[in-house]
């Protein structure tokens, strides 16, 4: 069962950042972006929001590197996407996450899936 699940948080960051540093050792790209994803989770309910939001905008910039490369991994994206939108929602930052919501919508047209297009609107219409 994963840590923060149980309720241990810190735990849950302790060894995301770990496997962090692994997969930055290894030079995996898409593992450290899972891992920054993770960190976005576990620092949010251990409310570390700044640290959250640090960690979100990293896994940002190497998703749209991922997105520019290889559109595969659009489901991970979208998931980070998502919950960044909500984290900003929460944190009071209506525009940013109004953004995330924009780029959700953008990645639904340009992939025909209406889900993602779907979460967009939802997030946008959550911060109005």
């Amino acid at each position: 069962m994963r840590s923060w699940v149980l309720g241990i948080s810190a735990s849950a960051v302790k060894f995301f950042d770990l496997a962090k540093k692994i997969k930055q050792d290894l030079n995996d790209p898409d593992g450290i972006f899972r891992c920054y994803g993770n960190l976005v989770l576990a620092h949010h309910l251990a409310g570390n929001f700044h640290k959250a939001i640090e960690c979100g905008e990293i896994a940002s910039r190497i998703a749209k590197e991922k997105r520019e490369k290889d559109t595969s991994h659009n489901q991970t994206i979208n998931a980070l996407y998502l919950n960044m939108s909500n984290l900003y929602l929460n944190f009071g930052d209506f525009r940013k996450a109004i953004e995330y919501g924009e780029m959700l919508i953008q990645i639904g047209n340009e992939n025909g899936k209406n889900e993602e297009i779907f979460n967009g609107k939802m997030a946008i219409a959550n911060a109005y």
